[in-house]
């Protein structure tokens, strides 16, 4: 049986960097059976997202040297579709790393609100594949930044 992506394969990553005061992400409840054996029955594959994923955190102790190489590490992946990173800072520093299309989606606010409460579920609607694809390269992206990472703190 084929691995099954939960989603949170980046956040893992992130928080073995250092402690987080806060993280969201777009996940699977993999406690919930009865919603993992449905989902994989309408999409009929073993992985079943269909909502491109996300991940953002906030870092309790920032470390300028961590943010800046998991940045570069993003910036070097390539994967079936591209992922960006930035942050907002709002009094802190608040990550996000999501596929450019979501963030490009979002800036361009090509959906109505108040039929879609996110990009994502937009996305989701339009294009299931995407999300589907999306998450396939979610556990590609967290070795990625895991590995980028721990090379350069050796250097």
């Amino acid at each position: 049986m084929k691995q099954i992506i939960t989603g949170a394969e980046v956040i893992q990553v992130i928080e073995s960097l250092g402690e987080l005061a806060w993280n969201r992400m777009s996940t699977i409840d993999m406690t919930d059976l009865r919603t993992i054996v449905r989902s994989m029955k309408i999409h009929g594959r073993d992985n079943f997202r269909t909502e491109p994923s996300f991940t953002s955190w906030r870092y309790k102790n920032p470390n300028p040297r961590i943010e800046q190489l998991i940045v570069e590490a993003v910036n070097t992946f390539r994967g079936k579709v591209e992922w960006v990173i930035h942050v907002k800072e709002t009094g802190n520093r608040n990550w996000l790393i999501e596929t450019r299309r979501c963030r490009e989606t979002r800036e361009a606010k090509e959906f109505d609100l108040s039929k879609f409460p996110t990009t994502e579920s937009y996305l989701e609607s339009i294009d299931p594949q995407f999300g589907m694809t999306a998450a396939e390269d979610v556990p590609n992206l967290a070795e990625h930044i895991k590995n980028y990472v721990q090379k350069r703190l050796k250097d």
